[in-house]
């Protein structure tokens, strides 16, 4: 008995003829709002690739360059993980310490330098996370100066992100120094596209800056 199944050549034709179909009709969708092209350009390109090389090596270089625009442009935020902590132990030096009472004996710790260490301490465990060109600034502070601690003593400085909400990334932050926990609160930071938050501030320097959020 003779088989009733389809002629390979006239398969070969259907298929030729599928895939130019759908090929034509996502560049329509592609040209004119209408519809998603792609999902019908893609697999009318998948069915050619099967009859003509050039179409085949074109998908292979097109599927390598999207994996590696993947790699390279994924989203600044999307890979940072909760419980990531930094931690940085500096000495309490002349230049970090008050010098307002006139005392040298009262020479401690300075508060402003203390927020600025955590905000900093903070910063470093998040950069690791993000694309080459961001950054991230401080948004808000909450700490509680707990104890002084002299010059001459060391100061280590704790922080461990909390939560990440978009663009903005929680901390928890503590400060300890040789003999007791001198600091605690939290920090929110803000990542930015390092070159287009220099572009906005110089903006708003000049006066040409059309919203007063430079952050965005």
């Amino acid at each position: 008995m003779k088989s009733t199944g389809p002629v390979p050549g006239k398969m070969k034709i259907l298929r030729i003829s599928t895939g130019v179909f759908l090929v034509i009709v996502g560049i329509v969708g592609l040209i004119l709002p209408i519809m998603p092209g792609w999902v019908f350009l893609i697999p009318g390109l998948i069915i050619l690739a099967d009859y003509f090389p050039w179409i085949h090596r074109t998908l292979e270089w097109a599927k390598r360059k999207a994996k590696q625009a993947g790699v390279r442009y994924h989203d600044p935020m999307t890979e940072i993980p909760i419980g990531a902590k930094a931690e940085k132990t500096l000495l309490v030096t002349s230049d970090l310490a008050i010098n307002f009472m006139g005392l040298e004996a009262a020479r401690v710790l300075a508060t402003p330098h203390l927020v600025g260490h955590l905000e900093y301490t903070s910063r470093d465990a998040v950069l690791p996370y993000l694309e080459p060109g961001y950054d991230c600034v401080g948004t808000h502070v909450e700490v509680h100066h707990l104890a002084a601690t002299p010059m001459g003593m060391s100061v280590t400085f704790r922080a461990e992100i909390t939560s990440v909400e978009g663009r903005r990334v929680n901390f928890k932050v503590e400060a300890f120094d040789e003999k007791e926990k001198i600091a605690e609160g939290t920090h929110q930071r803000f990542i930015v596209n390092a070159a287009r938050f220099a572009a906005r501030v110089q903006e708003k320097f000049a006066g040409t800056n059309s919203t007063k959020d430079v952050y965005r």
